[in-house]
């Protein structure tokens, strides 16, 4: 049986059963709006034992809809309207057949590096070549939960990702108040 991991919280009140308040940074703490679960740190697999989702550069029989817009190539934008990178890849479930992540490359102000941001929570407007998403600032863009492996994610690295970006519609970017002192 594995131990239950240690939280970085604290009550928000002096009386037992008091909801817990993050102690740091609450996009990564794992408590509140941007909770997640210790699944399996193990990739989702098809029923032939495949990645569930995956990188359409490693799969060139897949393409995406003719009628909507490729994102890919467009410029991303953080909630304040800054630009946080461009994206270079769409991530497929390869077993239903429709997009769950954008693969962002971030620019400098942003972190430098590759991340993947849910397909739900992107705003694409073909028109103006622009991916929005109204979720996360450009700092919280640069602490965006890493992928262990460039080409697959996990069930666990999947609920932390879709936690932060669902947790930062509440959170405003700055780490909690207890957390500076």
């Amino acid at each position: 049986m594995r131990s239950p991991a240690r939280l970085n919280a604290y009550p928000a009140y002096e009386f037992p059963g008091s909801p817990i308040m993050p102690a740091g940074d609450p996009l990564v703490d794992g408590v509140g709006p941007a909770s997640y679960a210790l699944k399996a740190d193990t990739p989702d697999l098809t029923f032939d034992g495949s990645l569930k989702l995956t990188p359409m550069r490693n799969h060139p029989q897949y393409r995406l809809e003719s009628t909507d817009p490729n994102p890919i190539g467009m410029m991303v934008i953080s909630r304040e309207g800054l630009e946080v990178g461009e994206i270079v890849d769409v991530w497929i479930n390869a077993h239903e057949y429709f997009p769950r992540y954008l693969e962002i490359e971030g620019n400098v102000e942003s972190g430098g590096r590759r991340l993947l941001a849910p397909f739900a929570f992107a705003d694409i407007k073909a028109s103006r070549g622009i991916v929005r998403f109204s979720s996360l600032t450009r700092p919280q863009f640069s602490r965006v939960p890493a992928l262990a492996n460039p080409d697959q994610i996990t069930m666990r690295e999947e609920d932390r990702l879709n936690g932060y970006f669902a947790g930062g519609a509440f959170y405003d970017g700055s780490p909690t108040e207890d957390a500076l002192s």
